[in-house]
Protein backbone atom coordinates (compact mmCIF):
# COMPACT_ATOMS: atom_id res chain seq x y z
CA UNK A 1 0.00 0.00 0.00
CA UNK A 2 1.11 3.65 -0.81
CA UNK A 3 0.66 6.80 1.30
CA UNK A 4 -1.41 9.45 -0.06
CA UNK A 5 1.84 11.59 -0.14
CA UNK A 6 3.30 9.19 -2.54
CA UNK A 7 0.23 8.89 -4.39
CA UNK A 8 -0.08 12.62 -5.42
CA UNK A 9 1.04 12.44 -9.03
CA UNK A 10 -1.20 10.08 -9.86
CA UNK A 11 -3.83 11.83 -8.25
CA UNK A 12 -2.65 15.14 -10.00
CA UNK A 13 -2.89 13.55 -12.83
CA UNK A 14 -6.27 12.12 -12.65
CA UNK A 15 -8.08 15.24 -11.13
CA UNK A 16 -6.52 17.42 -13.44
CA UNK A 17 -8.33 14.74 -16.31
CA UNK A 18 -11.81 14.90 -14.60
CA UNK A 19 -11.59 18.70 -13.81
CA UNK A 20 -11.24 19.78 -17.91
CA UNK A 21 -14.43 20.11 -18.72
CA UNK A 22 -15.82 22.23 -15.48
CA UNK A 23 -16.56 25.60 -15.22
CA UNK A 24 -14.17 28.11 -14.10
CA UNK A 25 -15.62 27.95 -10.17
CA UNK A 26 -15.15 24.36 -10.55
CA UNK A 27 -11.63 23.63 -12.40
CA UNK A 28 -8.52 22.40 -11.92
CA UNK A 29 -5.88 25.40 -11.94
CA UNK A 30 -8.36 28.04 -11.00
CA UNK A 31 -9.95 26.40 -8.13
CA UNK A 32 -9.07 22.50 -7.11
CA UNK A 33 -5.21 23.28 -6.82
CA UNK A 34 -5.86 26.42 -4.45
CA UNK A 35 -8.19 24.67 -2.42
CA UNK A 36 -5.81 21.56 -1.96
CA UNK A 37 -3.20 23.84 -1.22
CA UNK A 38 -4.84 25.88 1.44
CA UNK A 39 -6.16 22.56 2.94
CA UNK A 40 -2.84 21.70 3.34
CA UNK A 41 -1.51 25.07 5.33
CA UNK A 42 -4.00 25.44 7.19
CA UNK A 43 -3.85 21.52 8.33
CA UNK A 44 -0.07 22.36 9.43
CA UNK A 45 -1.67 25.31 11.64
CA UNK A 46 -4.83 23.01 12.91
CA UNK A 47 -2.70 20.29 13.59
CA UNK A 48 -4.75 18.09 11.40
CA UNK A 49 -3.68 15.39 8.48
CA UNK A 50 -2.03 17.44 6.06
CA UNK A 51 -2.31 14.11 3.54
CA UNK A 52 -5.82 13.98 4.01
CA UNK A 53 -6.66 17.54 3.66
CA UNK A 54 -4.69 17.49 0.59
CA UNK A 55 -6.18 14.47 -0.87
CA UNK A 56 -9.53 15.27 -0.05
CA UNK A 57 -9.48 18.68 -1.27
CA UNK A 58 -8.13 17.57 -4.78
CA UNK A 59 -10.76 15.12 -5.48
CA UNK A 60 -13.69 17.42 -3.51
CA UNK A 61 -15.34 18.16 -6.98
CA UNK A 62 -15.31 14.49 -8.42
CA UNK A 63 -18.87 14.61 -7.79
CA UNK A 64 -19.68 17.04 -10.15
CA UNK A 65 -19.30 14.65 -12.76
CA UNK A 66 -22.58 13.74 -13.47
CA UNK A 67 -24.01 16.78 -13.04
CA UNK A 68 -24.27 19.11 -9.34
CA UNK A 69 -27.61 17.17 -8.43
CA UNK A 70 -26.30 14.48 -5.76
CA UNK A 71 -22.71 15.61 -6.15
CA UNK A 72 -22.04 15.22 -2.28
CA UNK A 73 -22.90 11.13 -2.37
CA UNK A 74 -21.53 10.72 -5.62
CA UNK A 75 -17.82 12.42 -4.92
CA UNK A 76 -17.06 10.07 -1.85
CA UNK A 77 -17.69 7.03 -3.79
CA UNK A 78 -16.14 7.78 -6.32
CA UNK A 79 -13.26 8.89 -4.69
CA UNK A 80 -13.00 6.02 -2.65
CA UNK A 81 -12.51 3.76 -5.41
CA UNK A 82 -10.09 5.68 -7.19
CA UNK A 83 -7.84 6.16 -4.12
CA UNK A 84 -8.40 1.93 -3.63
CA UNK A 85 -7.78 1.74 -7.62
CA UNK A 86 -3.97 3.53 -7.44
CA UNK A 87 -3.30 1.44 -3.84
CA UNK A 88 -4.09 3.91 -0.66
CA UNK A 89 -4.29 2.70 1.97
CA UNK A 90 -7.65 1.63 3.34
CA UNK A 91 -7.48 3.86 6.62
CA UNK A 92 -6.90 6.39 4.61
CA UNK A 93 -9.33 6.12 1.55
CA UNK A 94 -12.07 5.38 4.53
CA UNK A 95 -10.80 9.28 6.00
CA UNK A 96 -10.73 10.82 2.91
CA UNK A 97 -14.34 9.96 1.91
CA UNK A 98 -15.97 11.04 5.35
CA UNK A 99 -13.94 14.66 4.83
CA UNK A 100 -15.70 14.67 1.21
CA UNK A 101 -19.45 13.34 2.56
CA UNK A 102 -19.86 15.95 4.95
CA UNK A 103 -17.52 18.60 3.78
CA UNK A 104 -20.32 21.44 2.23
CA UNK A 105 -22.69 20.75 5.42
CA UNK A 106 -21.48 23.57 7.37
CA UNK A 107 -23.56 22.34 10.61
CA UNK A 108 -22.25 18.82 9.95
CA UNK A 109 -18.38 20.42 9.49
CA UNK A 110 -18.47 22.25 12.89
CA UNK A 111 -18.62 19.03 14.85
CA UNK A 112 -16.38 16.81 12.03
CA UNK A 113 -12.99 16.47 12.36
CA UNK A 114 -10.20 18.83 12.16
CA UNK A 115 -9.50 17.44 8.65
CA UNK A 116 -13.12 17.92 7.57
CA UNK A 117 -12.82 21.72 9.00
CA UNK A 118 -10.01 22.47 7.07
CA UNK A 119 -11.42 21.28 3.80
CA UNK A 120 -14.49 22.94 4.55
CA UNK A 121 -12.55 26.29 4.95
CA UNK A 122 -10.17 26.07 2.44
CA UNK A 123 -13.09 25.47 -0.13
CA UNK A 124 -14.63 28.89 1.40
CA UNK A 125 -11.71 30.42 1.06
CA UNK A 126 -12.11 31.02 -2.33
CA UNK A 127 -15.31 32.95 -1.69
CA UNK A 128 -13.17 35.41 -0.17
CA UNK A 129 -9.77 37.16 -1.83
CA UNK A 130 -8.15 37.30 -4.95
CA UNK A 131 -9.31 33.67 -6.20
CA UNK A 132 -12.56 34.66 -4.55
CA UNK A 133 -12.90 37.91 -6.03
CA UNK A 134 -13.41 36.13 -9.78
CA UNK A 135 -15.69 33.97 -8.13
CA UNK A 136 -17.93 36.59 -6.81
CA UNK A 137 -18.05 37.99 -10.26
CA UNK A 138 -18.67 34.25 -12.02
CA UNK A 139 -21.60 34.34 -9.46
CA UNK A 140 -22.76 37.73 -9.84
CA UNK A 141 -22.83 37.33 -13.64
CA UNK A 142 -25.41 34.09 -13.11
CA UNK A 143 -27.39 36.57 -10.40
CA UNK A 144 -27.73 39.18 -13.16
CA UNK A 145 -30.08 36.35 -15.03
CA UNK A 146 -32.44 37.08 -12.23
CA UNK A 147 -31.47 40.50 -10.07
CA UNK A 148 -30.28 44.19 -11.43
CA UNK A 149 -26.16 44.57 -11.36
CA UNK A 150 -27.41 47.24 -8.55
CA UNK A 151 -29.42 44.74 -6.47
CA UNK A 152 -26.52 42.28 -6.97
CA UNK A 153 -24.09 45.00 -5.88
CA UNK A 154 -26.24 45.64 -2.70
CA UNK A 155 -26.16 42.01 -1.77
CA UNK A 156 -22.30 41.45 -2.09
CA UNK A 157 -21.60 43.29 1.46
CA UNK A 158 -23.55 40.66 2.98
CA UNK A 159 -23.02 38.02 1.02
CA UNK A 160 -19.06 38.05 2.35
CA UNK A 161 -20.08 38.41 5.96
CA UNK A 162 -21.99 35.22 5.41
CA UNK A 163 -19.06 33.44 3.79
CA UNK A 164 -16.91 34.82 6.54
CA UNK A 165 -18.84 33.14 9.56
CA UNK A 166 -18.52 30.05 7.67
CA UNK A 167 -15.08 29.49 8.99
CA UNK A 168 -14.57 26.92 11.52
CA UNK A 169 -10.83 27.29 11.93
CA UNK A 170 -8.98 30.76 13.02
CA UNK A 171 -6.66 29.79 10.55
CA UNK A 172 -8.39 30.38 7.76
CA UNK A 173 -10.71 33.38 8.73
CA UNK A 174 -6.83 35.01 9.47
CA UNK A 175 -6.42 34.35 6.12
CA UNK A 176 -9.70 35.38 4.45
CA UNK A 177 -9.44 38.47 6.66
CA UNK A 178 -6.04 39.59 5.43
CA UNK A 179 -7.30 39.52 1.72
CA UNK A 180 -11.08 40.97 2.55
CA UNK A 181 -9.31 44.68 2.22
CA UNK A 182 -9.33 44.04 -1.18
CA UNK A 183 -13.41 43.03 -1.44
CA UNK A 184 -14.30 46.00 0.98
CA UNK A 185 -11.89 48.73 -1.21
CA UNK A 186 -13.76 47.19 -4.64
CA UNK A 187 -17.46 47.70 -3.07
CA UNK A 188 -16.13 51.48 -2.01
CA UNK A 189 -15.27 51.82 -5.12
CA UNK A 190 -18.09 50.66 -6.46
CA UNK A 191 -20.31 52.32 -4.69
CA UNK A 192 -18.80 56.33 -4.87
CA UNK A 193 -18.59 54.83 -9.12
CA UNK A 194 -22.53 54.67 -8.63
CA UNK A 195 -22.98 57.87 -6.89
CA UNK A 196 -21.44 60.00 -9.42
Amino acid sequence: MASLRELRPKLTEYVRAICASFDYNHDFEHHVCFVARDAEIIAQAENADPDICWTAAMLHELGLVGGREDHDDRGPRRAADFLTSIGADPRAVRRVAEVLRIHHDTALVKNGSAETQCVHDANELHTVGPNGFLRVFSDMIHLLDHKTRHEAMAELPDYLEHRLNLFCTATARGMAEKDMPLLREFIRRYRAYEEL
